[in-house]
């Protein structure tokens, strides 16, 4: 009998032990779960935060347009991965959620053609927007702001897509017949405005050399009095043969001098009489425009100041050819006035951008291993508000990564990128005409 309550005292040590254990096992399987619902909750939660912060974002970029297009907007920036693995251009992306309704193919069948970014985010706008061929320089108009002028850019190539002439469009330069037949050819490094006036001098019969010396004048743009400067290109374009290079555009200064009474240089100079190139020959404007230039001195400007911005410059650094580059931010009317002049181009008329803070232009500098002063390579447009590169021009307004293009630009275009990278800076990659791994292969392909 003793033998049998022990045992039974055992069978119920053993009994409250295993009611013990599964117990404890029942709170850890509640401890758990409680403990896998509040995982799952705080990370449902961050996803939300993440998702309403992404959404606001990506909002702040189109904040005029409708609920109906952020959210387009949105979906397609988690939708479209390029193959070259970097990001889509934002601005690219809103104008196409912008346009959702001129698609005439979806995005899933489209297929990225091309190894570089720009190449891929060209082959999903031909995809999804053309319908008959337009001209590469037209795609300039898909990274523009949604500004009046974006937006009239934007319009063109739909109504070339189309099927329209540009003509059709009433562009700001008037074209004739023949020299919307040339617009269409004009080389993919063109903007649009620039094909234009491109066109209309080769239609009055000027030559490509001729257009290029044109287009680094402020004739790049459409100005105000139209008709006097379709008569000024028909003069130059008949005269061309008789002027050395560079003579275009002392000529064009020299006719602005005279119509306004300003320059892009200098300040308001007497107003002269109405002018007119009726009964004028070659040699005399010539003689006046170079008169002109040698009494109104550059350092005759007065000088205008403004606060530097938040990006830093880029300290000297030497590269592996022993020349030391340098990226200075200009702050004065005086500074720019001596870089368009050096680099012949129009950054001088930059000074009231550069004052409101809208804008600030960086020279990227060079100093050869035997020389002790350095040279302007390349003039950087950067946005302030947004941090953007938007313009990097050499002399002339060469493109840094154009097939003309020397090897010491494509060293300045690889500073640039250095730079932008240190500094947070973005690089407008579809409006500069670069890809990012191009300028950093060519470039030490030449080193």
């Amino acid at each position: 009998m003793a033998r049998s309550g022990r045992t039974t005292d055992r069978d119920e040590l053993e009994a409250r032990q295993r009611a013990v254990d599964m117990q404890r096992r029942r709170l850890d399987r509640v401890r758990d779960e409680a403990r896998r619902e509040k995982d799952i909750t705080e990370a449902l939660r961050g996803e939300k935060r993440r998702r309403e912060h992404r959404e606001t974002v990506l909002a702040r970029r189109i904040r005029t347009d409708s609920r109906s297009t952020k959210r387009f907007f949105a979906d397609l920036h988690d939708i479209v991965k390029l193959p070259c693995g970097s990001a889509p251009d934002h601005r690219l992306l809103a104008n196409l959620a912008r346009h959702r309704r001129d698609w005439f193919r979806p995005l899933f069948s489209w297929n990225p053609q091309g190894e570089s970014l720009i190449d891929q985010q060209s082959s999903m706008i031909r995809h999804l927007l053309t319908r008959y061929e337009v001209p590469a320089f037209m795609e300039r108009a898909w990274y523009l702001d949604d500004l009046s002028e974006g937006r009239e850019h934007r319009t063109w190539f739909l109504r070339m897509t189309r099927g329209e002439n540009i003509r059709a469009c009433s562009p700001p330069i008037r074209l004739t017949h023949r020299a919307a037949h040339l617009f269409v050819q004009a080389p993919e490094e063109c903007t649009i405005v620039g094909a234009m006036r491109r066109a209309q001098y080769l239609a009055m019969g000027g030559s490509t050399t001729g257009a290029a010396e044109l287009l680094r004048t402020f004739l790049g743009y459409p100005q105000s009095n139209e008709g006097f400067w379709e008569t000024a290109l028909q003069f130059l374009a008949e005269h061309e043969r008789e002027m050395r290079p560079g003579q275009i555009w002392l000529l064009v200064d020299y006719f602005q001098a005279r119509i306004t009474g300003r320059t892009l240089r200098a300040e308001p100079l007497q107003q002269a009489p109405i002018f007119s190139l009726k009964g004028r020959t070659l040699a005399n404007l010539i003689r006046d425009a170079e008169a002109y230039r040698t009494a109104h001195p550059i350092t005759g400007r007065q000088e205008i100041w403004w606060k530097n911005s938040s990006i830093g410059e880029w300290e000297p650094t030497e590269d592996a050819s022993g020349r030391t580059w340098s990226i200075v931010e200009l702050l004065n009317s005086e500074e720019l006035g001596q870089e368009g002049d050096a680099m012949h181009h129009c950054v001088a008329g930059y000074s009231r951008q550069c004052k409101s803070g809208v804008t600030s232009i960086w020279s990227v500098r060079c100093r050869g291993a035997d020389t002790s002063y350095s040279n302007s390579i390349l003039t950087v447009e950067v946005r302030n508000h947004s941090r953007e590169i938007v313009q990097a021009r050499g002399k002339y307004n060469q493109g840094a990564m154009a097939p003309e293009a020397g090897p010491l630009l494509r060293s300045g275009a690889r500073q640039v990128v250095e730079w932008a990278d240190r500094e947070g800076l973005s690089i407008g990659w579809g409006l500069l005409g670069w890809d990012r791994s191009r300028v950093l292969r060519e470039e030490g392909a030449d080193d």
